[in-house]
């Protein structure tokens, strides 16, 4: 049942969207941008502040309340600010700072420099920092802000505590792509240009590990760990927990960045071939957007409603996954309406999808694809439904509209 999807609204910077994010409770979005600009919006796309830093924005990082966000420039500046665009902390590292990652509550923040060094922050200042032996290109926090992880040029994969102790290290093939962790820190996942995923447990034990075709981008995990998307180029992978390979998607481009909702249900990714794309847990297209440019970047809020995407050309959009089932929902609606009014017996249809809004509206995503899946496949056995159109467009029509919204006709007495 895939379809295209209108974004609920965009924004156009001066150049191109490095990265995005958006909080946790959907209320707020963040965009860094080559044009040097950290960009801060509300839900509804309003610009609330930005903020010119002295080189290209390379990344951004938001608190689940909105309340704080990281970002980090090649002026080799790291800044914290607060909702309101206020620097709460400006730390300057001694080379370009490439990756940043923040804690729900935004107590603390971690981030990666091309000095070698991992540094740790509280809304106070540095709280440590560490060397290692090449660039630190991928970091992250956990989010109750007890561990972090890191990945260097080195080949190396870093794991700390909150107060700087190195609680382990594991050497990979090659220098490290991508890196992420679980919620509460029990689970990390890494990336690197081995071409290889590894999965480790929070004591360092490699629980498994995946051979790709192409080395991993981008890798992230649900705030349980209980699923893992990743992408590389040409292909996303999804797994479980215990490295089983659940789906593959052939996208043919690069695909720099993939994320999940924290509940596993939706996965979203941007690809070089212009298209941002919506998958379901079991691998489902739900629906894709061509955004006219390469999707750069992408996030997902928590329960996987909201999406946000950055492209090359400077475009910042927003989109609803609800709209997407309420829009089905009603088409499928209107033709069992039309099956009805024919004296068929469509109860089983219209319980399903009344099913599948029920099930968009908690986040059972899957389970809203099935309803809509098991609807369409029951009025399709009555047979082609007529599809309503104006007499005079020959545009598409709503069997409820008094007048043609198109071309002005009177439809209704």
């Amino acid at each position: 049942m895939l379809s295209t999807m209108n974004p609920v609204w965009t924004y156009k910077a001066n150049d191109t969207i490095r990265d995005v994010c958006i909080s946790g409770n959907s209320e707020y979005i963040g965009a860094a941008s080559y044009d040097k600009n950290i960009y801060f919006f509300d839900r509804t796309g309003r610009l609330l502040w930005e903020y010119e830093t002295g080189g290209v924005a390379r990344d951004v990082a938001i608190s689940s309340d909105g309340e704080y966000i990281i970002a980090c420039s090649d002026d080799k500046n790291i800044y914290i600010f607060d909702r309101n665009g206020r620097i709460v902390l400006r730390y300057e590292a001694k080379n370009i700072v490439r990756n940043v990652s923040i804690s729900s509550d935004g107590g603390c923040a971690v981030a990666g420099s091309d000095d070698k060094n991992i540094y740790f922050f509280d809304r106070k200042g540095k709280m440590w920092n560490y060397e290692t032996k090449g660039w630190v290109g991928r970091v992250a926090v956990s989010s109750n802000g007890e561990y972090a992880v890191a990945g260097s040029v080195d080949h190396n994969v870093y794991f700390f505590d909150r107060s700087g102790r190195l609680l382990w290290t594991y050497k990979t093939g090659s220098w490290l792509e991508t890196v992420a962790i679980s919620s509460n820190g029990s689970y990390v996942a890494a990336g690197s240009d081995d071409k290889n995923i590894y999965f480790f447990d929070k004591n360092g034990h490699l629980l498994w590990k995946y051979e790709t075709i192409n080395p991993p981008v981008c890798i992230k995990v649900s705030s349980d760990a209980n699923y893992i998307a990743v992408s590389t180029e040409g292909k996303i992978y999804f797994f479980d927990r215990t490295g089983r390979s659940l789906w593959q998607n052939i996208t043919g481009f690069e695909a720099p960045e993939t994320k999940i909702s924290g509940n596993g249900e939706i996965v979203v990714a941007g690809s070089r071939n212009n298209q941002l794309t919506v998958f379901d847990r079991v691998g489902r297209k739900i629906w894709k957007y061509d955004a006219g440019s390469w999707v750069e970047t992408v996030d997902i809020t928590m329960n996987g409603r909201y999406c946000v995407s950055g492209t090359q050309d400077g475009e910042i959009i927003m989109f609803d996954n609800s709209a997407f089932f309420e829009e089905n929902v009603n088409e499928l609606r209107r033709k069992t309406d039309y099956l009805r009014n024919m004296g068929k017996n469509v109860d089983e249809s219209e319980n399903l999808l009344n099913l599948s809004l029920n099930a968009a509206k908690n986040r059972e995503y899957t389970n809203a694809m099935n309803y809509l899946a098991g609807c369409k496949n029951l009025i399709e056995k009555f047979g082609a439904v007529p599809i309503e159109k104006c007499s005079s467009c020959l545009k598409k029509i709503e069997s409820e509209w008094s007048i043609c919204p198109y071309c002005g006709k009177r439809l209704k007495i």
